[in-house]
This record gives structure tokens, sequence and C-alpha cells, in this order.
């Protein structure tokens, strides 16, 4: 089950009851990281700049490992498959109209 499908959207005027506060409370807690500056990181944009800094990683060195003329076909075989997998990761799934 999905973490969004677990917390109620919570309108403005509600945010001040004591019902609702639960709801805020849980999603700030499942959210947010809390350093130990007192300051919060966004739990999501954290996981999405890490994923897409080791991709960039991944596909940097497969080009360079790719361009070098002295490797065999074998190992350029890998180079190119671990480009083309992180690529396919980040492309957005086929769908019938």
């Amino acid at each position: 089950m999905d973490q969004a499908e677990n917390i109620e959207t919570v309108p403005h005027s509600e945010i001040h009851s004591s019902k609702s506060s639960n709801s805020v409370y849980k999603f700030e807690r499942d959210t947010f990281y809390k350093s130990c500056c007192d300051s919060r990181i966004d739990r999501r944009a954290l996981l999405f700049f890490t994923q897409l800094s080791m991709s960039v990683l991944a596909i940097s060195f497969s080009f360079y490992k790719l361009c070098l003329d002295n490797i065999t076909t074998e190992e350029k075989n890998a180079w190119f498959i671990l480009l083309s997998g992180t690529i396919a990761v980040w492309l957005p799934n086929p769908r019938m109209h």
C-alpha cells in the first residue's frame, strides 16, 4: 500500500483542530527528515536527487568507457547494458491511448 493513500487530505480551515492536527503531524513525520541543526529536509526530494546523481554518474562513466579505443567487445557490451539500463529506468512506461 502506498504511503500517499494512508494520509488524508486536510482542508486549510481544519489545520488547527485536534482531529486534523494528528494528520498534519503524521504527514510531517512521514515526509520530512529532521537534522541535528533543527532543519527539515523533504524525504522525497532527497531520494529523487540521490537517484538522479547516481544515474548521471553511471551514464557519464558508461559514456567515458564506451569512448575508449582499447576495450574489448565484451567490455563494451557490459558498459552499454549499464548505460541503456540506467536510461530505461528514467523513461516513462509506454501506454496505448
